[in-house]
């Protein structure tokens, strides 16, 4: 699978620590409180994560996220 960015703006830090809190298996909720941040704020980068990765949802964002850190540690 290649890994292109359907929208080249980068990724913030917390938008990292949610796709790898996703990856985990981690509902909004827990994200939320883990996080110590709004649940409406989570669900609102999740949503731009998708934008900007050109995800459709959970599963693809996994996919492309493991598949994507695992390309950085082994460079």
């Amino acid at each position: 699978m290649n890994y292109k960015p359907k929208h080249p703006t980068p990724l913030t830090n917390r938008q990292r620590r949610i796709c790898d809190l996703i990856c985990q298996g981690r509902l909004n909720k827990e994200i939320a409180f883990e996080l110590e941040i709004p649940y409406s704020t989570v669900k609102d980068e999740v949503s731009m994560i998708f934008w900007k990765l050109g995800k459709r949802n959970r599963v693809e964002l996994a996919v492309c996220w493991y598949e994507t850190t695992r390309m950085r540690r082994a460079s």
